[in-house]
């Protein structure tokens, strides 16, 4: 039996997140995303006008003006998705990554999902929550313009982010941008 460690999770934000092996048998215990990563994205300001060109990260208060992305799991995005024979969620926090996970080329649609009938309830309303406000970022600041990564994850803009952020978007060692990604639909 092996376990494997993704993510040791980070309270409310982040739930833990384990890849178990055991005789052929691969479970994936969790599904999230860390929503931390929504502290580094500036919540709509009334004074700030959506025509203005102010730059994605503004000096006066360093949070990126920005249609908020999400980061998965860490190290989650490196496992095959065809490797797992079965998901187990337990938590409405746990049901958060699934869509990410599921949309992935590989993904087997004979995995099989296991999680409580409140779980999924209450998850479901998470989820339509986080979609609800993803869409107000997008009514106000547009919809990403071009495809690939989004201007606001260049270096010089990152650079700019207090040391706090830059834990957040970049990782301890300061240099991970893997793993972030557009919010589901």
């Amino acid at each position: 039996m092996k376990l494997t460690c993704l993510s040791e999770g980070g309270g409310f934000y982040t739930p833990p997140c384990h890849i178990l092996q055991w005789c052929g048998f691969t479970l994936l215990l969790e599904c999230p995303i860390d929503l931390s990563a929504l502290a580094v994205f500036s919540p709509i300001s009334r004074t700030h006008s959506s025509s203005s060109s102010s730059p994605p990260c503004s000096d006066d208060d360093s949070l990126i003006r920005a249609v908020p992305w999400y980061k998965t799991v860490a190290s989650l995005h490196l496992w095959d998705p065809s490797s797992f024979d079965a998901v187990l969620i337990s938590s409405p926090c746990g049901l958060l990554g699934l869509p990410f996970l599921t949309r992935k080329p590989g993904f087997s649609s004979s995995t099989k999902i296991y999680a409580t009938e409140a779980t999924v309830r209450f998850g479901h309303l998470m989820m339509k929550e986080l979609a609800f406000i993803h869409t107000e970022y997008e009514w106000y600041y547009g919809p990403d313009k071009k495809p690939g990564l989004p201007d606001w994850m260049n270096w010089t803009n990152l650079e700019r982010l207090q040391m706090e952020l830059k834990r957040i978007v970049l990782g301890e060692k300061q240099e991970e941008l893997s793993g972030w990604v557009h919010l589901y639909r």
